[in-house]
């Protein structure tokens, strides 16, 4: 009977979930300038970083032991990650400034549904579509170049650093903006903690060992792309399973910052 009724609840968020997306997809199409003018920053932002990626890799060898494709192997991991998260956790940007300091939570809170739940689902940013749809365009790329055999066992793996990826990002950020129950707004601190993503998509050892070590073991913002992508590549020196590994990171983070979020929210007192 307790199953039922969770499974139930699960479908009932889903069908809500979909609603919502279907909703903010309505409202792309009565903006669509503004959809095509995001839909251009992205895809120059790509080029840009394209740009200096051929400077760096040609003319200044900064990679080591690295070739071409296995870096746009390893960026195509990182840009999809953070597309997916662009594009439905948009929302979550609001939580400090918005919902906590102008009292919009008291809203959501009297509603019976999940809380976190409800933010997430208020925004989409669809354009990041193409940031997507770039990654998966170099990651076939990249797997063809390197002649790495594309079975449905790859698939599923590429699908679970994918999924690890963004609940690793969704969760380092959580943390952070969760931390506006305590003090003015963090969503200035969990905005420079998210730029540290950008280290993600660059072999590790290029960094020194403290910058190392934060992108490991304190944000590991690099299990996003390099850890798994030993693995893949087969450069990694142990046969430790970055990947298996990366799933576990993930979760783990995942369940300490609901936690902390679920902390703030009991401590969270009405503004009006």
């Amino acid at each position: 009977m307790e199953g039922k009724m969770i499974s139930k609840e699960i479908l009932y968020y889903i069908c809500l979930y979909k609603k919502n997306l279907q909703n903010n997809f309505k409202i792309y199409q009565e903006y669509k300038l503004d959809f095509f003018i995001g839909l251009f920053s992205i895809f120059f932002q790509l080029i840009i970083f394209l740009l200096f990626f051929e400077i760096y890799f040609h003319k200044f060898k900064a990679f080591p032991n690295w070739n071409k494709e296995e870096l746009i192997f390893m960026y195509s991991l990182n840009i999809i990650v953070i597309g997916i998260y662009n594009m439905f956790f948009q929302n979550m940007w609001s939580i400090g400034w918005f919902y906590i300091r102008q009292g919009e939570l008291d809203y959501l809170m009297v509603r019976p549904l999940n809380i976190l739940f409800q933010i997430i689902c208020k925004k989409f940013l669809f354009e990041n579509i193409i940031l997507i749809f770039s990654g998966f365009f170099f990651l076939f790329y990249s797997l063809c170049k390197l002649k790495i055999e594309i079975s449905f066992f790859l698939v599923i793996k590429i699908f679970i650093i994918l999924i690890s990826g963004v609940i690793i990002i969704f969760s380092i950020n959580l943390f952070f903006l969760s931390l506006s129950f305590w003090i003015d707004d963090s969503t200035f601190i969990a905005l420079s903690i998210y730029n540290l993503k950008e280290y993600g998509r660059f072999p590790i050892k290029i960094f020194p060992k403290i910058i190392r070590y934060i992108l490991t073991f304190l944000l590991p913002y690099s299990f996003t792309s390099y850890y798994p992508s030993l693995n893949f590549l087969n450069k990694q020196e142990t046969r430790f399973n970055y990947i298996f590994f990366t799933l576990l990171v993930a979760f783990i983070l995942l369940n300490f910052s609901y936690k902390f979020w679920n902390i703030g929210i009991k401590r969270y007192s009405s503004t009006n």
